[in-house]
């Protein structure tokens, strides 16, 4: 199945090298800064640059980043809490008119030497700071402008039965997110690093960033050949739009192949006889004639219970191998016309019922009143 998929986890993070906006963990409002990375140590040359803005409420400090080659080439964004002690968390922000919303976060895990598997060590801490990383992008940093407050639900891991909630005012995050966002921009090869998903998918592909585009061109291969158009032309339209095509020609071949099979389903029914021509009373060798009017039914002993045929209107001969009866299919589920057909010549009422549907039943197995 030909699907565009959302473009947006295609960065590849680069190690973490961060100092704390926030020395000795002091209570500090929103604050943004950036700063090298010196992927290879502090004496080799810088390789990349972080950018981040970080607050801090009582000894818990959250900060929000992106990291990436000087050259812009790599990198990604990458949400960090740092604590005293090994600790867990849960976010939620809170609305000006203090209505609460869960903030969901992914891809947690902690790390430094009390971290294992992406979790903590049993035992004692053996360093005097914690940390813990968290997947994160802009579209998540643009999620907390306009809001009132950011609430860290925080739970230390040796005592999970209590946890506390810290409240970190977001008056003047907006600020200062625009001014880091500001000196981002200014790096050349940027822009991947601050778009988000709706604009991904709304922007002509052609328009994106080639990191972006690029790992779909076999998609959009897949998805030329499915809509029988020119790669290059699609290359014009955005994802959204290209999605929509795709389920535009997905329901117009359905509809096409639901009327072929409505058409083979309708040719099988019309093989039906018409039982009223095929009548023939009155005929004086042909005993049953003499029911016709009468109702028939069948019992159901297992449920206690009779079935009422109708009305017989006629006695009609079908011959060994012909068709007595044609049981409806289901387009939607897939199931096909049954076609019954006489094991051997005999006799059969033809009853119709109250809707002037006509059937024929065998008059063995039919009880009259």
């Amino acid at each position: 199945m030909i699907k565009l998929k959302h473009i947006l986890s295609w960065l590849i993070f680069t190690t973490i090298f961060f100092t704390p906006f926030a020395a000795n963990a002091q209570d500090m409002d929103w604050q943004w800064g950036e700063e090298p990375i010196h992927s290879q140590g502090k004496d080799m040359p810088a390789d990349g640059k972080l950018w981040g803005i970080a607050a801090v409420k009582d000894g818990i400090q959250i900060t929000f980043r992106l990291e990436a080659k000087n050259d812009m080439s790599v990198g990604g964004w990458i949400g960090d809490i740092r604590a005293p002690e090994k600790f867990y968390v849960k976010f939620r922000l809170m609305n000006h008119d203090d209505h609460q919303v869960y903030f969901k976060v992914e891809g947690a895990r902690a790390i430094g030497p009390d971290a294992q598997s992406g979790g903590w060590k049993d035992g004692p801490a053996t360093a005097s700071q914690q940390s813990m990383t968290f997947d994160f992008n802009w579209e998540k940093a643009l999620k907390l402008k306009g809001k009132k407050s950011l609430i860290i639900n925080y739970t230390e891991a040796d005592n999970k039965n209590e946890s506390i909630d810290i409240v970190i005012p977001l008056e003047n995050y907006a600020a200062k997110l625009s001014e880091m966002e500001a000196a981002i921009r200014a790096v050349p090869g940027s822009r991947k690093f601050l778009l988000t998903d709706a604009e991904i998918r709304t922007m002509p592909i052609n328009h994106l960033p080639v990191e972006i585009s690029a790992p779909i061109i076999k998609e959009l291969d897949e998805a030329a050949e499915f809509l029988g158009r020119d790669k290059h032309d699609l290359m014009k339209l955005s994802f959204e739009a290209i999605e929509d095509l795709i389920a535009d020609q997905k329901q117009a071949k359905w509809k096409a192949a639901r009327a072929a099979k409505k058409a083979e389903h309708q040719a099988i029914y019309d093989q039906t006889p018409n039982w009223r021509d095929l009548n023939v009373c009155p005929k004086s060798d042909v005993s049953e004639c003499k029911n016709i009017g009468r109702l028939g039914y069948q019992e159901d002993s297992w449920f206690n219970m009779e079935y009422d045929y109708g009305k017989i209107i006629g006695v009609v001969w079908r011959p060994e191998g012909s068709i007595i009866h044609i049981y409806g299919g289901s387009l939607d589920y897939g199931v096909e016309p049954e076609i019954v057909r006489a094991k051997s010549g005999q006799y059969y009422y033809a009853l119709e019922d109250d809707q002037g549907n006509v059937e024929l039943q065998s008059i063995k197995s039919i009880q009259l009143r």
